[in-house]
């Protein structure tokens, strides 16, 4: 989803220091990377290193796999995919696992390189995947270390606008707009055709992927978009999955990219304002919060916060800011739970007092990320489901809370532009529909989560007869196999698909601790 421009999951890099190596005591693969000739579509290239260092002692294969443009579409045009694969040392091993990230526009790369540090870790429980089944991590068509790489530098040109002084909040969105236009333009004059960059073709990379590295079949995990991703794969390439997880599930059947996007972040919100009201020091610290939201919002709209950088610079926040931060801070309970102490500091602001940290964590949720690319993002939204106006995404929210409806008339607004500017084709009707199949599919949702929430999966499984469904009560937006449940309900779906996994884990889950001023 969206919100991805603008917070990056998976990403710890700095943690990355050693050298590429491969082990030569480790036994020699039973998969092999199909032979092919320099010039064949799809085909392998291997890197001598990697694209970032991987520690020693690993057993895998670094490269790119060169695919078609347009798949089906002999015209000589190519596209290089980046590929990680850590090999297992089993006999026998299972089908591999494949990673497919959200966005549209992450690279599952990074995640990848923090994996092999993992491995290190015999008992960690990426490492007992491992024993069982390769792992194998991919960059889709346009995403970072693939080539082309449609990402633009859109975070430097806002830093450097705040760094100057003087800006509004609106300046800084107008910034973000006409750099992404000016990206746009450069790609176009680079010759590279976006046309090429939608779900089909991504779902067509993924068999190619799983051909060229001699697979039968593959588990496919698909994180937020990567969701939308495997629904695709599922219908059109079914004899290559005998499993599939959805962890952050985006409905294939939605008509419009922004549609309910208030409805679901009134319904994630309520949900965090629950758990406040149920904890008695919240409840006490902040007993209307509903109303104070709102106050916020309209003190914000008219008198912007100051928000003081590390750099020292001034970053203001004003009412649509905070209803973007408030949205995406969901995401991550960790963050949305800071709600209180932010609420404190705008509207009852103790002077020459310290700024809690979690303030500035919270209110720069409107920050352009990192880790992104954004040209594909769009590509991809721009021919699944576009809005067409600012009209038709009004039509699509209640006017009944401005804190919603602002943000979602802010955050379709670049669709609106991007798209109209694009002007690529739009994917047939019939993508759209739901997708019927037998094959085993495990569903994953997070209680908090504001974008893809667990109701609005409900119509897709009425097609997947075999499908198991769980959520994480205090769960944001994808669950990534971080804690040891969802270690649990994934690893037990591994061993037997068509068995659904026991879930009493979940009943162990503590509420979220909220940050309370002082």
């Amino acid at each position: 989803m969206k919100r991805n421009l603008r917070i990056l999951v998976l990403v710890l890099l700095s943690v990355l220091v050693a050298a590429c190596a491969v082990s030569p005591e480790l036994p020699p693969p039973l998969v092999t990377v199909a032979q092919r000739s320099e010039d064949a579509v799809p085909r392998y290239e291997p890197l001598e290193e990697c694209f970032e260092a991987i520690p020693e002692g690993l057993d895998y294969d670094c490269g790119y796999i060169v695919v078609p443009e347009f798949h089906g579409v002999d015209n000589g045009r190519t596209i290089k995919l980046a590929v990680l694969r850590f090999r297992s040392p089993a006999e026998t091993p299972a089908d591999p696992l494949f990673v497919g990230t959200g966005g549209p526009g992450q690279s599952a790369i990074p995640g990848g390189v923090l994996t092999a540090f993992r491995l290190q870790d015999s008992e960690s429980f990426m490492s007992k995947l491992l024993d069982t089944r390769d792992l194998v991590y991919f960059s889709q068509r346009g995403t970072a270390y693939s080539q082309p790489d449609l990402s633009c530098p859109v975070r430097q040109a806002y830093a450097e606008r705040v760094s100057a002084g003087g800006a509004t909040a609106e300046d800084l969105r107008q910034l973000v707009s006409d750099a992404m236009l000016d990206c746009y333009q450069d790609a176009v004059d680079a010759g590279i055709d976006l046309a090429a960059y939608n779900s089909l073709e991504n779902a067509a990379d993924v068999n190619s992927i799983r051909e060229v590295l001699g697979y039968d079949q593959i588990v496919y995990y698909g994180q937020s978009y990567g969701t939308l991703l495997g629904q695709h794969l599922l219908r059109d390439f079914p004899e290559a999955l005998s499993a599939v997880i959805l962890d952050g599930v985006v409905p294939i059947d939605a008509v419009v990219y922004e549609e309910k996007v208030d409805e679901r972040f009134a319904y994630a919100l309520g949900q965090l304002l629950d758990l406040c009201a149920a904890d008695a020091a919240c409840a006490q610290s902040f007993p209307t919060p509903a109303e104070d939201i709102e106050e916020v919002y309209q003190q914000l709209q008219t008198d912007p916060y100051e928000l003081i950088t590390q750099s020292g610079a001034i970053l203001p926040v004003d009412g649509v800011s905070f209803a973007t931060s408030l949205f995406d801070s969901l995401y991550s309970p960790v963050v949305a739970t800071d709600l209180p102490v932010v609420i404190d500091a705008i509207l009852t602001p103790h002077e020459g007092a310290e700024i809690d940290p979690a303030v500035s964590r919270f209110l720069t949720g409107a920050v352009p990320g990192e880790g992104i690319a954004q040209l594909m993002h769009f590509a991809i939204v721009c021919a699944e489901d576009p809005i067409d106006s600012i009209e038709e995404a009004k039509s699509l929210v209640s006017p009944a809370s401005s804190v919603y409806a602002a943000f979602a008339e802010a955050d379709a607004a670049d669709y609106v532009q991007m798209c109209a500017a694009m002007d690529l084709p739009v994917l047939p009707d019939e993508t759209d529909a739901l997708v019927s199949s037998d094959i085993p599919v495990l569903l994953l949702h997070g209680g908090l989560d504001p974008a893809t929430p667990e109701y609005l999966a409900e119509q897709i499984t009425s097609t997947l007869p075999n499908n198991y469904s769980f959520v994480f009560p205090y769960g944001g937006h994808v669950q990534g196999m971080t804690d040891a449940c969802s270690q649990s309900i994934i690893a037990q779906f591994l061993v037997d698909p068509l068995t659904k996994p026991e879930g009493s884990c979940l009943q162990e889950f503590d509420p979220p601790d909220f940050h309370l001023p002082g």
